[in-house]
């Protein structure tokens, strides 16, 4: 396979990321507006269908925006979860998403040394260890 061809591949499989990953983005943000005006059961709704449409085969995982998402909704899943008295709903997104870390820092290095990766990858460490009370983000 040719240069180009590879490149080609490489450009296809992200444009069919693109729409689920564009999707997570409007559940996130919808997410976070019904957490601020009190709906805290259907953010946590909106939170999980996020991170549903970021668990799609043809999502880049790894790349910087998907990981942020993955990283900010997850979070914001946690803190919702934590405010419905349900602790346990959001160990297996946590799991997750540390997973994703991990993943993306092995291909790229430098996402490692960012302190919101840091901070997020510790705090969920910390979250699933049961030391943390309430979520740190």
């Amino acid at each position: 396979m040719g240069v180009l061809a590879a490149e080609f591949k490489e450009v296809l499989a992200m444009a069919r990321g693109f729409v689920p990953l564009t999707r997570a983005a409007r559940r996130y943000r919808s997410a976070v507006s019904m957490q601020r005006g009190g709906s805290t059961h259907e953010a946590f709704d909106a939170a999980r269908e996020a991170l549903c449409f970021l668990r799609r085969p043809s999502v880049a995982r790894t790349s910087p925006p998907a990981l942020t998402l993955i990283l900010s909704a997850t979070g914001l899943l946690d803190e919702v979860a934590l405010a419905l008295g349900d602790q346990a709903a959001s160990k297996a997104a946590m799991a997750d998403a540390l997973e994703a870390c991990r993943l993306a820092i092995s291909r790229h290095p430098g996402l490692g040394e960012l302190e919101h990766v840091r901070a997020s990858m510790a705090a969920f460490e910390q979250r699933l260890e049961g030391a943390g009370g309430g979520a740190p983000y």
